[in-house]
């Protein structure tokens, strides 16, 4: 058995408390107000029998004293000898000895042995009781619902998955989620999407303008072909011209005219053809009278120069006149810039792919350029020849012009003509260029067919739509895994949970068929007599299960009810049941070595159930090792004494020098009642054994005595009690006392009504002497 208490230290309240002096009985009563420590003595002995060092570690004092760290010695008693079990270190180095084992009946036994009402949130638990019994069970569904919990969390958060796949209508997201991955990758998909976006606009856009793209402009031919071969022949046969009809006299008359008198017969020849014009009497240049030989001269002139003569100078000379200017070029250079430059915005007009895209005409552009380039450069060629050809011909023209009649010797401008072949070929060249590209242009126009266009439209929409789906395949894909992973928790779970499920029902299927009978026994006499509680066949599957239910003056609760219905002390009165049972329930051989700590076993109970339960506890004790109860309920303790005096030990827990005492305390002093001990008050201080002024004790001492004593005397006479001067009157009038001692009463009555700040300055002898008064009128007069 439980010998002593020897040391609790840094423990809760227990700070430093020893007790080795006072021996535990075989039944012991430790009284103690709130907060005093019996909780804390309860946990010290769970943590002894469980081995479980959290109640202690748990409860450590505050504030925590380094240099007291907890420590626990429990004597225990043995046919050998005594064992200490000494807890130090954060562990039980030495534990209970074999022949002692606690059981340990306490608020925390309530919560571990006794479900009521547990409502488990969830669909498949429908049939699941909410009523358990026993430890081990109680453990299992609070693991279970641990279970529960964080099944209903992890729902949730699965639910929260799927709920971000609604704004992407993927439709059945189980499905989904495992529908397999596009092969093609993301970078590829997005590129095609972006074509076909780019295609679907395009196409679009096209359907709506086919009648203004049909209207757009071609390209245009640059620049214009120049030939000089045939001005060239011109210009040598205008020099090879000559007059053949002019009089042969004449001709020889001028011709030694030129030899005998002139230096230069070129310019005497042009010199003579405009002066004949000017002849009359004289000579037009000096004014002298012309001899017979001038005048035969000037008819030989005048015979070389007649109408035929001048009407071929004239032809010949009009001819040259239209040769001044024999190269000319159509274009400018910065014609054929601007020309080529039009081209170019007609280009910017087709931004279609089918046109864009197109790589012969990528090719035809470039080819384009290339010969615009040669058209430029040909042109600067044969612009810079045309002009040294001008050059060379200018002074041939004029000496032609001076002399049309005479012949001259014809002239080559085969370079010029070279140029002017390759910048016609050149112009050519970019024409042949630009009506393939044109080619490639009309036939585009001519593809424009509204029909073809809309179902390429549509093929182009599906082919967007299937790269869409397949892109945010590839864009779910972690969220996917998300899904996938939190299910397999789910299911993993559910499946932890349904399997814990069973377990529970089957334990507590095995714990009913164990303890029931003899639980609800034992409820029948010390619970509520409006409860009962039922065993019921639950038959699920192959095997048969047990629930319990419960009724409440006859009637079914439900099991979400029983908690609103079933009331903490409804449940103490379960619990000490289930506690009672498994104790009655233990082979003989282990039930002698068992040690009850029962803490406040009947708090909150009537009367009649506290008187049945001390009876069973008075059964039990006999066939146990010890009974240690603890309350803080002082009725509870005197009742419990009185009904264990012959074999009890009464200890009292006192909170003092910020510790909590342990004091060894005589039954009698705790069987006393609350008027028993003032008396013993009054009695020491009369005494002189204390000096605590208990002045303000005296009146309801000697009122309590009066009402006491004489109580049937005057509820027969009709007097109220509580007003005691009426009720000592009477009881002189009617003889119950004699007149003297009546006067006596009520002079101490009334000095006993001094106003308490008179009474603060009463001597403490005076207060003696009143005292020992009191107590001579109520035992030796009254």
């Amino acid at each position: 058995m439980l010998k002593k208490i020897k040391l609790i230290q840094g423990i809760g309240g227990f700070t430093k408390t020893t007790a080795g002096s006072i021996d535990l009985g075989d039944v012991t009563i430790i009284y103690g107000e709130n907060r005093n420590g019996k909780s804390t003595l309860c946990d010290v002995m769970y943590s002894l029998t469980e081995n479980n060092t959290d109640f202690i570690l748990n409860r450590k004092s505050i504030p925590n004293n380094q240099a007291q760290p907890p420590k626990v010695e429990l004597m225990f008693s043995t046919r050998a000898k005594n064992v200490t079990a000494i807890f130090e270190n954060s562990q039980w180095a030495v534990r209970n000895p074999e022949c002692s084992k606690l059981y340990v009946f306490d608020q925390s036994f309530i919560h571990r042995n006794v479900i009521t009402g547990q409502k488990l949130e969830r669909s498949n638990s429908k049939n699941m009781t909410s009523f358990i019994l026993g430890e081990d069970d109680t453990a299992l569904l609070a693991t279970l619902e641990k279970v529960n919990i964080e099944l209903r969390e992890e729902r949730k958060l699965l639910s929260d998955i799927e709920e971000k796949f609604t704004s992407h209508s993927v439709g059945n997201v189980s499905k989904y989620v495992n529908s397999d991955l596009p092969t093609e990758t993301k970078e590829r998909l997005e590129a095609k999407e972006s074509e076909n976006e780019a295609s679907k606009r395009q196409i679009t856009t096209t359907i709506q303008n086919a009648d203004k793209i049909k209207r757009r402009h071609v390209l245009s031919a640059v620049g214009t072909q120049v030939k000089f071969d045939q001005v060239c022949d011109s210009i040598n046969t205008v020099l090879a011209s000559s007059i053949q009809n002019v009089h042969q006299y004449s001709l020889i008359s001028l011709q030694n005219h030129m030899t005998n008198h002139v230096n230069n017969s070129a310019t005497f020849k042009g010199w003579a053809s405009q002066g004949i014009t000017q002849i009359k009497d004289d000579c037009p240049f000096c004014g002298q009278v012309l001899s017979a030989d001038a005048q035969a001269l000037i008819t030989a002139y005048q015979q070389a120069f007649n109408a035929e003569f001048d009407r071929f100078n004239n032809e010949t000379r009009q001819s040259l006149n239209s040769l001044r200017q024999p190269f000319s070029i159509p274009n400018t250079r910065e014609n054929l810039i601007q020309q080529h430059q039009a081209n170019q915005q007609v280009f910017e007009l087709y931004v279609e792919p089918q046109i864009t895209t197109n790589q012969d005409l990528a090719s035809l552009t470039l080819l384009l350029e290339q010969k615009h380039k040669a058209i430029l450069v040909s042109f600067d060629a044969v612009t810079a020849n045309s002009q040294q050809a001008t050059k060379f011909w200018t002074p041939r023209l004029e000496q032609k012009f001076a002399t049309p009649y005479e012949p001259s010797e014809p002239v080559s401008f085969e370079k010029l003509n070279t140029t002017a072949e390759t910048y016609s070929q050149a112009i050519y060249d970019y024409w042949v260029a630009a009506e393939q590209i044109n080619a490639i242009l009309n036939e585009y126009k001519s593809s424009l067919n509204e029909a073809q266009l809309k179902s390429q439209l549509a093929v182009i929409t599906q082919e967007k739509t299937r790269v869409g789906l397949a892109l945010k395949r590839i864009l779910l894909e972690p969220l996917c895994d998300q899904h996938r992973q939190k299910l397999v928790s789910v299911n993993s779970l559910d499946a932890t949970y349904k399997s814990q499920k069973q377990q529970l029902e089957q334990s507590q299927t095995v714990y009913l068929n164990t303890y029931f009978d003899l639980i609800n026994e034992l409820f029948c006499q010390l619970g509520s007599s409006n409860f009962e509680i039922i065993k019921v066949p639950n038959n699920r599957g192959a095997q048969i299960i047990y629930d319990l239910r419960v009724k409440f003056k006859g009637e079914d609760i439900p099991s979400d009810k029983i908690s609103s219905v079933f009331s903490e002390s409804d449940r103490r009165a379960l619990a000490l049941c289930i506690f009672l049972a498994k104790v009655i329930s233990l082979p003989e051989v282990e039930r002698a070595k068992a040690i009850l700590v029962m803490d406040d076993p009947v708090t909150s109970f009537d009367n009649e159930r506290i008187e049945l339960i001390l009876i069973k506890l008075d059964e039990l004790q006999r066939s146990i090792k010890q009974l240690i109860i603890t309350t803080h309920y002082k009725g509870m303790a005197a009742k419990t004494a009185k009904k264990f005096k012959n074999c009890a030990k009464v200890l009292k827990l006192v909170n003092e020098n910020d510790t909590c005492l342990i004091h060894g305390v005589e039954i009698e002093d705790m069987i006393a009642s609350d008027h028993d001990i003032v008396f013993d008050r009054i009695k020491a201080f009369v005494e002189g054994h204390t000096h605590n002024d208990i002045r303000t004790s005296l009146r309801p001492f000697i009122e309590n005595e009066i009402r006491f004593r004489f109580k049937k005397p005057l509820v027969d006479l009709g007097k109220n009690l509580n007003d005691i001067s009426p009720c000592i009157n009477a009881l002189k009038d009617s003889g119950h006392i004699t007149a003297n001692v009546g006067i006596q009463l009520s002079s101490i009555i009334n000095s006993l009504n001094t106003p308490m700040h008179e009474i603060g300055d009463d001597s403490i002898e005076n207060t003696r002497a009143l005292a020992k008064l009191i107590l001579n009128v109520v035992y030796n007069d009254l």
